[in-house]
């Protein structure tokens, strides 16, 4: 075989392994959807996995507030962490919440939010979902 095709062929071989690396890379990754202008991030992310003790909430704009709906459930706002000047909002499971530890699986959370100088009424909802590992 000529130096030249095989050099060409060691060549594909390389870009080809590459490529299929990138690809898995972005196929096993969980997706980061836009957030809305209001939420500066969510814990967990979008499809992370967490431990059954793992936290959950999200971080609003400083001028917003909100509460945490998980698996269907409103978490009463003594369950919550809440950092008002921060507009923060977590969950963590435990022994007195409503979610002792989460089960093992695909759980979803929402976040309904409004500015603090409106009302619940004024509310917008955002949702994504997590896994919890056994």
């Amino acid at each position: 075989m000529h130096p030249y095709v095989r050099s060409g062929l060691m060549t594909l071989g390389v870009v080809g392994a590459v490529t299929l690396i990138v690809i898995g890379v972005l196929i096993a990754e969980p997706t980061t959807p836009e957030l809305p202008a209001a939420i500066e991030s969510i814990v967990p992310g979008e499809g992370a996995l967490i431990s059954p003790q793992g936290s959950v909430g999200a971080d609003l704009a400083d001028d917003h507030t909100g509460v945490l709906i998980i698996d269907g459930a409103e978490v009463p706002l003594d369950q919550l962490t809440i950092v008002e000047p921060l507009g923060q909002i977590y969950f963590s499971p435990g022994a007195d919440q409503i979610i002792p530890v989460f089960d093992a699986g695909t759980h979803r959370v929402s976040v309904v939010y409004w500015p603090k100088a409106q009302t619940r009424a004024d509310a917008t909802t955002y949702g994504w979902q997590f896994r919890v590992g056994s």
